[in-house]
């Protein structure tokens, strides 16, 4: 075998800035692809590294030193630069980590020619000649690789070519490059046909990594080094360049060479050759025989146990294809279909796709064919325990005795347990004895086969106490009972851990063949119950099964034990609920009973039948004689109830045809009656029903007092009203328990029509419900409009009537500013000086409420009191004196409102419009001529002192105009001029400061004058305004707030 060596020499390998390119020689491998890979493999494990002679690297270049520094270095500065790897232990064989340096081989490919045969015949493909681009990061290391028979090789130094030096101000950049060597021979080789066919040069490199030592210095006289070397900054430019370029200095290096064989790289051609797929179509799986897959046809096969040479044909025998060497995928996607059992011998099975099936073998592998070894079946399914079992109960030729091993066999192998335990009443985890399981399974034929072994025990039973026979009963296995009830200590009434006994197993299944059976046997008890306290016979009646019931009917009637109520009622209440009419109709005529007896939710036979909908059974119910059509539950519903409750037109028909039916039944938590259910379920059919039997009340109220007319009003339902007010005996007065009539709520949802038919049949109008409130008014409050104008056309109608709170329609209206309504009440003359509750008029809410049209409204009857004041002494002009309302302040004035009326505050509206700064509405008040502009309010404020503290200069001006007193005093002492200072308003002092008879030193409670504010403000206009005044003391204050002047 041959090994890589590598080791350090004295001399230098270049390839860089050859003049010529060498020849090489390419070995033609025919190893392929996996076999070169291997060898490189080895190769790798078998790297040297001489770690007395490491890698070095040495650069040096002389240049001419800058002018200023000539003198000290004629002759040049010298830059040099040295890296050597560190030294280790010897270590070898082994490649990988060498004492921390990493050595490890790579491989370049690089293509040489290729070429894609689509011809029905093989091409041969030739080479002349070729270039292999070798690569090597080595230059200027002393650093080789030589692939040698059992030694490293040192490689003495050959200057094949040296980098060209430039002189400069700075030192010279080493640089290499890739070199091309060519090939030398020639060559072919054959691409078989639809294929794709490629080769390629790979070269081997050789990578060491890791630590490593370097230095750098320079020479200019006497030699430093340069890292630890300070330069200032008249040195020369070089140096800096210099010592940027080296500093600093790297740890690791990293070197790559080719590997060499003599005195040149080592280059090999591999050849590849890859199968056009699209004129290669996969194989598709056609079916499954004797382990094989079947391709297209019983002569194309594929073995996937095989490791290869998987495929196989008469002509060519077991082959590979390289266009699809696996066909794994395909594989996993066929669906094989369940094999089915043709016999047995020594424990295998044989099958229909010509294999044995072993399932007794230890491992996955238990499949046979005639390959003559085992194998596996990882995407096919194997013969199921039920398949197994099918075949043993088959005629199989097998002894009885054969048969019982294998079973067991089988038992074990499905729980996990020992393949060689023989017990017959061995357990699974479920407590399964192999009976127990075998009549689970529905294995009968092999549980009658064990059963015959005296070793059986027949009474064992499972993790839910049930037994063998328990398990027979609930399958239905009529002859393994006969075979279990007569082998001794079988107990027939034995209960498991639910309280179920075989016969109510039977019962519940259906199986009427077992019931027949046990109920015939002389030791059964039909009277156990469950530990839900159920007997076969509710069970019986639960599944619907009459024969069933008749039978245990029969036998429970001789018991002693059963008691009237708790046996004979269930069986009736689920019958009913199940829908069995038959059973309903058989158990209703049993004397003893009670068909009216309700069940623990006090619901009746007849309600739970009504209840889920079944006629039949209503029907059946309703032929007993003693059967109580009006009996209620706990919460008062009837079976009437129950019927218009589900819209079940056929029961509601079935039981208003009773005749001690009562239609008119309250239940006990609404007192909602069934005339009312139907219409508030939005019924007109059931309402129609009930109305055409001429029983039901149709005054008839809820626990709110609302009549089956009020129902129809809410829902809108015309029609259904028409006929309640077509009945004879209907009140249309008749009010709830809040007062209203069914006018009022025709009114309160705007059903015109309703109305209509309401005022017709004489309903009236005028009636007010608990708060006093009248139809007319349910209608305002609601704008129902169709209801206003036809109850504003009754003549008897109030329209200034008052409810409760003594609020009038035309209160209401401006309430919610209807100005339609409004004008229809005026034009029927409403009244509008009527005072509410808070003394509140129309017309002093509309001006509250700042509703301008409203209140243009109302101006226009004449006997308006527009001077009307309400509890809290305001009047109209007061309220849009507030809200600056300027248009209606104007009709007001021009009415002769009076300005000075005071109101609880004591503010007049020239008050309130100064205080919310309408400057306007002010204007419009001070144009009465007796208007009081220095009315003072509770506060002791005049109209001047609220603009004073607005600021507004142009309210100050019209006030004083109008002759107002500047010098006023409110409860703190602060005049207009005091106000308008402590605001920081310098318009509104300047406007003051120039009115006549202004005191300009007045002081306030806090002994604060203008001046003493301006200055607290820091206002320096303002000092200065007052103090240039001549008439303003500013002696009278402290030296240091002049300063601000």
């Amino acid at each position: 075998m041959k090994q890589l060596q590598l080791l350090v020499t004295a001399g230098l390998w270049a390839t860089a800035g050859q003049c010529h390119i060498p020849s090489v020689d390419i070995k033609h491998s025919q190893l392929g692809e996996y076999l070169i890979r291997r060898q490189i493999k080895t190769l790798e494990k078998n790297l040297f590294l001489d770690m007395e002679h490491l890698p070095g690297s040495y650069m040096s270049v002389t240049e001419a030193i800058c002018g200023g520094l000539w003198i000290m270095c004629p002759a040049g500065i010298t830059f040099s630069h040295k890296k050597t790897l560190l030294p280790g232990k010897q270590a070898n064989g082994t490649g990988g980590t060498h004492q921390g340096l990493n050595v490890s081989l790579s491989i370049s490919r690089q293509p040489l020619r290729r070429a894609r045969n689509t011809q029905s015949g093989p091409v041969s493909i030739s080479r002349q000649q070729q270039t292999v681009t070798i690569a090597s990061t080595s230059e200027g290391w002393n650093f080789g690789a030589q692939l040698s028979g059992s030694v490293l090789k040192g490689i003495q130094p050959s200057l094949l070519g040296a980098p060209g030096v430039s002189i400069s101000a700075s030192y010279s950049r080493y640089s290499s490059s890739g070199s091309q060597m060519s090939v030398a021979d020639g060559s072919s080789f054959s691409c078989p046909p639809l294929f794709d066919c490629w080769s390629e040069a790979w070269v081997p490199y050789v990578t060491i990594s890791g630590p490593c030592k370097v230095q750098a210095w320079h020479e200019c006289g006497n030699k430093r080094e340069t890292c630890s070397s300070y330069f200032t900054r008249l040195a020369c430019e070089q140096f800096h360049h210099w010592k940027a370029k080296v500093c600093p200095l790297p740890e690791t290096c990293n070197i790559t060479t080719p590997v060499m064989e003599g005195d040149r790289p080592w280059v090999t051609e591999v050849y590849f050759e890859e199968p056009l797929l699209e004129f290669h179509p996969k194989p598709v799986i056609s079916g499954y025989h004797a382990g094989y897959y079947l391709l297209s046809s019983g002569d194309y096969r594929y073995d996937p146990v095989r490791t290869s040479n998987r495929y196989w044909t008469p002509k060519d025998d077991w082959h590979d294809n390289r266009a699809w060497p696996s066909l794994d995928d395909e594989i996993a996607k066929f669906n094989h279909s369940v094999p089915r059992i043709t016999s047995h011998i020594d424990g295998c099975y044989r099958l229909d796709t010509m294999e044995w099936y072993c399932p007794w073998t230890a491992g996955d592998k238990h499949y046979w064919a005639t390959k003559g070894v085992p194998y596996a079946k990882p995407t096919a399914p194997d013969p199921s325990t039920q398949d197994i079992a099918d075949f043993l109960q088959l005629e199989n030729g097998l002894t009885d005795s054969q048969v019982m091993r294998e079973y067991l066999k089988l038992f074990n192998r499905e729980h996990g347990l020992d393949m060689a335990q023989t017990d017959f009443n061995a357990r699974n985890k479920w407590q399964q004895t192999p009976l127990i399981w075998g009549v689970v399974q529905g294995h009968e034929i092999m549980a009658m086969l064990l059963l015959g072994n005296l070793g059986v025990n027949v009474t064992a039973t499972d993790l839910h106490n049930r037994t063998a026979l328990s398990w027979a009963a609930a399958g239905g296995y009529v002859t393994l009972i006969r075979h279990i009830t007569v082998v001794d200590g079988s107990d027939i009434n034995f209960a498991d851990d639910k309280g179920r006994t075989p016969l109510s197993w039977a019962v519940q299944k259906g199986h009427d063949d077992v019931i027949q059976l046990l109920l015939r046997t002389d030791d059964v008890d039909v009277t156990v119950r469950d530990k839900r306290s159920l007997a076969p016979l509710w069970w019986a009646a639960y599944k619907g099964n009459l024969a069933a019931v008749k039978g245990l009917a029969a036998l429970s009637n001789t018991s002693s034990t059963v008691a009237q109520e708790d046996y004979w009622s269930g069986p009736l209440y689920v019958a009913a609920e199940k829908g069995h009419a038959a059973i309903v109709s058989y158990l209703a005529k049993l004397p003893w009973l009670d068909i009216n007896l309700p069940n623990n939710d006090t619901e009746t036979a007849l309600i739970l039948a009504v209840q889920n909908g079944h006629a039949d059974v209503v029907k059946e119910l309703l032929m007993h004689p003693d059967i109580d059509v009006n009996k209620s539950d706990r919460y008062g519903n009837t079976p009437l109830a129950y019927a218009v409750d589900q819209l079940d037109m056929a029961i509601a028909m079935l039981l208003l045809s009773a005749p001690e039916i009562n239609p008119n039944r309250y239940d006990r938590r609404f007192s909602i009656a069934p005339l009312l259910r139907a219409i508030r379920l939005s019924s007109e059919d059931m309402t129609k029903l009930l109305l055409a039997t001429g029983k039901v009340d149709v005054n008839i109220h809820d626990y709110n007092g609302k009549t089956p007319v009020v129902y129809a009003i809410e829902k809108g339902f015309v029609k259904v009203a028409r006929w309640l007010l077509d009945t004879p005996g209907i009140n249309v007065d008749f009010a709830d328990n809040y007062g209203r009539t069914p006018l009022a709520y025709a009114a309160k949802h705007n059903q015109v029509a309703i109305a209509r038919m309401l005022l017709d049949r004489g309903a009236d109008p005028t009636i007010e419900d608990a708060y006093q409130v009248i139809p007319l008014e349910r209608a305002a409050e609601n704008d129902s409009e169709g209801i206003i104008k036809l109850l504003l056309g009754q003549e008897d109608v109030n329209v200034d009537h008052w409810d409760a709170y003594r609020t009038t329609l035309l209160g209401r209206a401006v309430k919610k500013n209807d100005t339609e309504f409004i004008a229809i009440l005026l034009s029927k003359n409403a009244d509008p000086n009527l005072q509410d509750q808070y003394n509140q008029t129309p017309f002093t809410l509309a001006a509250l409420m700042n509703q301008t049209h409203a209140l243009k409204l109302l101006l226009a009857v004449d006997r308006i009191d527009i001077n009307h004041r309400d509890q809290l002494d305001r009047t109209a002009l007061s309220y849009l004196a507030e809200h600056g309302n300027t248009e209606i302040l104007r009709l007001l004035m021009a009415r002769h409102a009076d300005p000075n009326i005071p109101d609880a505050y004591v503010k007049t509206p020239l008050v309130w419009a100064a205080e919310m700064n309408h400057v306007d509405a002010v204007l419009i008040l001070l144009t009465a001529h007796n208007i009081n502009v220095n009315h003072q309010d509770s506060l002791l404020r005049t109209a001047l002192s609220y603009a004073a503290e607005l600021g507004n200069a142009d309210m100050i001006r019209l006030l004083l105009t109008r002759d107002a007193d500047p010098n006023i005093e409110d409860q703190f002492q602060k005049a207009p001029l005091n106000w308008a200072a402590y605001m920081d308003h310098y318009a509104a002092v300047k406007m003051l400061i120039r009115a006549p008879y202004i005191d300009p030193n007045h002081r306030d409670q806090r002994d604060s004058s203008a001046l003493a504010y301006a200055v607290e403000n820091e206002n320096v206009a303002m000092v200065r305004l007052l103090v240039d005044t001549g008439i303003v003391d500013p002696t009278l204050y402290h030296e240091e707030w002049f300063q601000l002047v």
